[in-house]
C-alpha cells in the first residue's frame, strides 16, 4: 500500500505553513548534517559555553576559502553501511538560513550584508569545485519575529532551499562544504543575536536495510511561551508486529545553550504530550545550540563546535521500545514544540525542517520465471 503524508501546523505565528517537501518508502534512512558559519573562534573549534549569541562578537568561518568565498563550514558523512554495495541517494535538500537585524543590513562591511543574495549560497562536495546555488524562498519576510523595543535593532530571519541530489552523484559518503551564506556579523548589543547556518539532509535507499516511510517538511514558524505550533502526521502505516522503530529530524534557529525551556514533545497513545529527550539534547532544552547526530553531538565538523550559538540540527531515535508513542499499524502522531517559562526566561526559537521516519511493512514482490512453447504453452 502507499500512503501520501500530511502535516498540519495551526497557530498564532506561523508564517509559512510546513509542507511536504519530500515522501515515499524506501529500503534505506535519511542523514541530517549541517554547521554554523558564525563563530567567537572562526575556524577553531568553539567549546565555550557563552549562553546565547548576543553581546559576543560572532566572526566568519571559512574553513575552506577560495577566491570570492568569504565563509564556509563543512561537514562529512560516513558511510552509513560499508557492508552494503547496494546504496545510493534518492533525494538531498540543502537548507540555509540566518537571524539578523536591519541595523546589520544597513551598517555591515566587508562584506555587505545583501538581502538581495539571501538565495545565495556556493556548494561544494569533495574536492570538486564549488557550485553557486539559487534557493527556493522557505521564508523571506523581513518581519521582526523578536524584538528588545525596536524595529531597526529588532531580529529577522530567512530561509532559503535547493535540492542538490544531482549534485551527489549518487554517493552518500563524501564531505560537503556550504560558503557565502548572507550572515551578519560582528556583536549585537541588544540580546536578539545574529545566527546562521546550514542543513543538509539525505534519504538514501540500501538495499539491504529495511523499509522505512520517510517525510522531510518545512516551513517557518515562531514559538515562543505565546505560540507553540501542533504539527500533525499522517501518511505511514506501522509494521503489524514486533518493535515500532522510528527517527526524527529537525532544523531551527535561535535554540541557546543557556536558556532552558524549549522542548520538543509528542503525542503518546494516550493523547497527553511528552517532552522528548536525544542523546545531547535534555528534555527541557532540546534546541540548545548542537549539531547532533544519532550519538550525540556529530564531531565530524569542520570546525566542530559544541555550541553553535544560536543554530541547531540533528537526528535521533525516537524512544519507543515500549510503544508509549506509536503502537503496532499507527498510522498518525503529533510533535509540539514548546517553551516554558524558567529563572532565565523563555527560549524563543524558530524551527524550519522537521523529517520524520518510521518502519514500515515494504511490498513484496516476487518473480517467477516461465518458458512458454510458441502455441503459448508453459513448457518451464
Amino acid at each position: 500500500c502507499f500512503f501520501w503524508a500530511t502535516l498540519s501546523v495551526a497557530f498564532g505565528q506561523n508564517y509559512i505553513p510546513f509542507g511536504i517537501r519530500y515522501q515515499g518508502t524506501v529500503k534505506g534512512d535519511m542523514i541530517v548534517v549541517g554547521n554554523t558559519v558564525l563563530s567567537p573562534q572562526g575556524n577553531q573549534d568553539y567549546t565555550g559555553t557563552h549562553g546565547d549569541n548576543s553581546r559576543i562578537e560572532m566572526k566568519y568561518i571559512n574553513v575552506v576559502p577560495e577566491s570570492g568565498v568569504f565563509n564556509s563550514s563543512s561537514a562529512t558523512v560516513l558511510d552509513p553501511n560499508p557492508a552494503s554495495t547496494c546504496k545510493k541517494v534518492v533525494r538531498a535538500y540543502l537548507y540555509w538560513a540566518a537571524a539578523y537585524t536591519q541595523e546589520r543590513l544597513d551598517n555591515q562591511t566587508n562584506p555587505r550584508l545583501e538581502r538581495s543574495k539571501f538565495a545565495n549560497v556556493k556548494f561544494k562536495v569533495g574536492s570538486g569545485v564549488y557550485r553557486d546555488l539559487v534557493g527556493e524562498r522557505v521564508y523571506d519576510g523581513n518581519d521582526v519575529v523578536s524584538t528588545n523595543g525596536g524595529n531597526y535593532d529588532g531580529q529577522r530571519a530567512y530561509v532559503y532551499r535547493a535540492e542538490v541530489t544531482n549534485y551527489l552523484n549518487g554517493t552518500i559518503a563524501n564531505t560537503y562544504t556550504v560558503g557565502n551564506i548572507q550572515a551578519p556579523k560582528g556583536t549585537e548589543t541588544t540580546g536578539v543575536g545574529y545566527a546562521a547556518g546550514w542543513t543538509l539532509v539525505i534519504v538514501y535507499e540500501d538495499l539491504t536495510r529495511e523499509a522505512r516511510n520517510i517525510t522531510v517538511f518545512d516551513g517557518f514558524s515562531v514559538v515562543n511561551r505565546n505560540n507553540n505550533p501542533t504539527i500533525d502526521i499522517s501518511g505511514f502505516k506501522t509494521v503489524p508486529t514486533g518493535p515500532v522503530k522510528a527517527k526524527i529530524g529537525f532544523a531551527a534557529l535561535e535554540g541557546e545553550l543557556g536558556i532552558p525551556g524549549d522542548q520538543l514533545t509528542m503525542k503518546k497513545r494516550d493523547g497527553s504530550y511528552e517532552a522528548l529527550t536525544a542523546p545531547g539534547r535534555p528534555a527541557n532544552n532540546f534546541f540548545n545550540s548542537t549539531l547532533t547526530n544519532e550519538n550525540g553531538i556529530n564531531p565530524y565538523r569542520r570546525p566542530a563546535s559544541t555550541n553553535l550559538l544560536g543554530f541547531d540540527a540533528g537526528i535521533f531515535e525516537l524512544a519507543n521500545s515500549g510503544k508509549t508513542f506509536l503502537d503496532n499499524n499507527s498510522t498518525s502522531t503529533s510533535f509540539r514544540p514548546t517553551t516554558v517559562s524558567s529563572a532565565k526566561g523563555a527560549d524563543a526559537y524558530y524551527p524550519f525542517m522537521f523529517a520524520f521516519n518510521v518502519e514500515v511493512i515494504a511490498p513484496h514482490i516476487v518473480m517467477e520465471k516461465r518458458v512458454l512453447s510458441s502455441a503459448g504453452a508453459d513448457i518451464t
